[in-house]
């Protein structure tokens, strides 16, 4: 298993915890795959102290570890066989990101896919205990609008041959079922709408602010 080199191990150990084999990478380093291939995972921000201390603070850094490394969570992969160039940017924010990818189009050149999330795996509008039907609707709409008009943001900088569009689907099952309508993904308006939509839900949350998170 490859993963990004992070200052903790906390990744590591539990990938290792499940029996496999953990191989970290430091930051935008290449590792051969064989023949003419290889694979490089960059921290979002670039391992770039001004990035990541504008828009996460650097209260929590811990002056106690074993080693530098990225405190970065968000990560890219590019993945290359000589001939063609495949990046995969997952759900990394384009505010943080596109130096980084500024960088990769540099080093690589022309990309050949790019794959990056469209949706939004988070709480944000079907776990907000004070909104309506019509308000939940309405921002789930609104939610995957924007993703759309972010994914564009990595498409316009990449121009990449090929587009594929991943990461941010899932179904809320059980007593949480009737929130499945407000999930900010596609496929959600494209959902009958149920009669148990008025059923107050199960999850609470106090307050909200819109947020672009996911997982």
């Amino acid at each position: 298993m490859l993963i990004h080199d992070f200052r903790w191990d906390y990744l590591r150990d539990a990938i290792a915890d499940l029996g496999f084999e953990v191989i970290e990478l430091p930051h935008a380093e290449r590792f051969d795959l064989g023949g003419d291939s290889d694979i490089a995972i960059h921290a979002a921000d670039g391992c770039d102290p001004e990035l990541c201390g504008n828009f996460f603070g650097c209260t929590w850094y811990d002056t106690d570890a074993d080693r530098p490394g990225s405190t970065q969570v968000d990560t890219m992969a590019v993945i290359t066989d000589g001939d063609e160039v495949l990046v995969d940017t997952n759900d990394c924010p384009y505010s943080i990101a596109q130096p980084t990818c500024e960088r990769i189009k540099a080093e690589y050149g022309e990309v050949d896919m790019l794959c990056h999330q469209y949706s939004a795996a988070q709480f944000y509008p079907q776990a907000v205990t004070n909104y309506d039907h019509e308000h939940k609707i309405a921002e789930r709409d609104r939610v995957i609008q924007e993703k759309f008009e972010l994914a564009l943001n990595f498409i316009d900088l990449f121009d990449p041959s090929y587009y594929l569009p991943f990461a941010g689907e899932y179904v809320l099952a059980g007593d949480l079922a009737h929130l499945n309508q407000y999930t900010a993904n596609p496929r959600a308006r494209r959902r009958r709408r149920s009669s148990t939509r008025t059923r107050p839900p199960t999850t609470s949350v106090s307050s909200s602010t819109p947020g672009s998170g996911s997982t």
